[in-house]
């Protein structure tokens, strides 16, 4: 039975608001003359995409426990199509406070509990020896037991799962009182081993990546010169024990900090061994020229880019259109994907929970794009007003996503033959043509955007 913690989302993950750029699309809205050609050439490639990630989000606030969670985790994947989800552990389970049990019992409120949850106590004075008792991960185990579990139960009758992506949290600008000790490397070090430990011995699980702390830049605790150490310690423990999960770092809030925290932790000998993305959020920065340093530096290394966090309704589609053109991004969250309405609590299932209105613009991105995809080169005849991406299926097949200032025809030259869907999201509703089209003779593909905003062309 789930608690009635109050709570401020339930699942953060990628969303669209109209932002800056978004209002002034809007704006600028007009009715393109003539048509825009679009031309696909297979022959480039870039980024081969990865995952659409979300966060298993548990924040106090104000609203309780939504009657429809189940419909939320339902749609997730099947409507939103989140195929990762972030699972995060606070630096405070090194501890025996129980924290967040007090929490649960109503012994302590939201406010008390966020500046308990980062304070760590030592299970002992050896690093490489683990004491089970000075380490409390019922938070970890609540998000389990409630998030992620149910997730993965609804997500195995259609055939599908989500990977795990555990994520280290130490905003050690909360504590108020108490030590913090994981600026040790090998203290930090213990601590990811005996939360693997933990996971894998009471749940079976054993997550697919590890994010090693969230925003360094956002913690004086963290800097460039610790990260190097501490993930070399964390590799080196992980891998004695048996688990190769491939790691994500910086995740830094600014995007500038990116590069300068990536290169010190590939610096450090040991911290190398099973990166996978280099990572930014998008709170700071992100011009262009930012992203393709990012995406060149990844290149360079053979791994890939993510933008994995951009919430309160800032990651509108010209900032995922970026990321995935510049950025190269092989992986992204913005935020809240569904929204639970108080006003509608007496209605039935299936119409108290709406997508959120950022998420709903996004969606022809997220149906064009999907795991496993490869972008390939993409071409529009009038680019400053129609842009397209476009994508090549593991089985041969293309799909376009087209982001558009204003409604215009628009013809698509280099699709297989064949039939395709088209759907589109703009601010005055979302829709669709009525039934598949298909390719002309010519091999041309003719359909339109009805007004500013984004359209997605997928095999029928």
């Amino acid at each position: 039975m789930m608690p009635n913690l109050p709570r401020r989302a339930l699942l953060a993950a990628s969303t669209l608001v109209v932002g800056a750029f978004g209002i002034w699309s809007a704006s600028r809205a007009i009715a393109i003359g003539g048509a825009v050609d679009i031309t696909l050439d297979p022959a480039q490639r870039f980024q081969t995409f990865r995952a659409w990630e979300a966060t298993i989000e548990l924040l106090a606030g104000e609203d309780p426990w939504p009657p429809s969670h189940l419909e939320m985790f339902e749609r997730l994947g099947t409507e939103v199509g989140i195929t990762r989800l972030r699972l995060e552990s606070y630096s405070g389970a090194e501890n025996t406070n129980h924290a967040f049990e007090k929490l649960l019992n109503g012994q302590i409120d939201g406010n008390a509990w966020r500046a308990l949850r980062y304070p760590t106590v030592n299970d002992d004075d050896d690093p490489n020896h683990i004491n089970p008792a000075g380490f409390d991960f019922a938070d970890l185990d609540w998000r389990i037991d409630n998030f992620l579990l149910p997730l993965q139960e609804i997500a195995a009758k259609s055939g599908r799962r989500y990977e795990v992506n555990f994520t280290y949290v130490a905003f050690t600008q909360q504590i108020r009182s108490g030590r913090y000790i994981h600026t040790n490397p090998e203290e930090y070090g213990e601590y990811i081993l005996a939360a693997f430990l933990h996971m894998k011995e009471k749940y079976g699980l054993i997550p697919e990546y590890f994010e090693p702390i969230l925003e360094p830049d956002n913690t004086a605790s963290w800097t460039a010169a610790l990260m190097g150490p501490a993930v070399a310690a964390a590799t080196r423990r992980l891998v004695e024990a048996g688990f190769r999960p491939k790691i994500i770092v910086p995740a830094v809030t600014n995007i500038k900090h990116a590069l300068p925290f990536f290169d010190a932790i590939v610096a450090t000998p040991g911290a190398a061994e099973l990166l996978s993305e280099l990572a930014y959020h998008r709170y700071w920065g992100g011009w262009p020229t930012i992203l393709e340093q990012l995406a060149r530096r990844a290149q360079s290394m053979g791994i890939d880019t993510a933008m994995l966090e951009f919430w309160d309704g800032r990651a509108t589609y010209d900032t995922l259109h970026d990321d995935l053109l510049y950025g190269q991004i092989s992986a992204w969250q913005g935020r809240t994907v569904l929204t639970y309405h108080k006003s509608d609590a007496a209605k039935p299932a299936g119409q108290q929970v709406s997508l959120a209105e950022d998420t709903r613009m996004n969606m022809p991105y997220f149906r064009a794009i999907r795991p496993g995809y490869q972008r390939i080169g993409a071409t529009s005849s009038l680019a400053e007003a129609v842009a397209p991406l476009a994508f090549q299926t593991p089985g041969g097949g293309m799909t376009v996503v087209v982001k558009s200032i204003g409604a215009a025809p628009i013809v698509i030259h280099g699709l297989p033959a064949g039939s395709y869907r088209v759907d589109w999201a703009t601010p005055r509703g979302s829709g669709g043509t009525d039934a598949p089209v298909a390719t002309a003779a010519d091999g041309t593909l003719a359909i339109e955007i009805p007004d500013a905003g984004t359209l997605s062309v997928v095999p029928a």
